[in-house]
């Protein structure tokens, strides 16, 4: 198992203990562990990661200059000495997108 995986369930079995009445006594306590707060846990954290995804193709996002698309956060300002232009997707939304990068 992960140990993201397996610090969720010993959070998950201390919130159980902490708001069930029976506490760690519970006789349904690996039940309600593994088909309630697991789950919800699980939904929790993908919803979170959801979230900064959404966050990162937000701030990767296109940025249209004359006769470019590019990122806007990859690509470095005009002013520099040496402009680099990121192509839109570019190598960070490609990635969240599952392409090699």
């Amino acid at each position: 198992m992960n140990n993201w995986y397996e610090a969720l369930v010993r959070d998950c079995y201390r919130e159980h203990d902490e708001t069930c009445g029976a506490g760690a006594s519970c006789g349904v306590r690996d039940d309600h562990v593994r088909n309630v707060y697991v789950p919800m846990a699980l939904r929790d954290r993908v919803e979170a990661a959801e979230a900064r995804i959404k966050a990162v193709r937000e701030m990767h996002g296109p940025w249209e200059e004359p006769g470019h698309r590019v990122c806007r956060v990859c690509t470095a300002p005009a002013e520099w000495e040496e402009t680099y232009r990121a192509p839109y997707p570019c190598p960070t939304v490609r990635a969240l997108d599952g392409e090699d990068a």
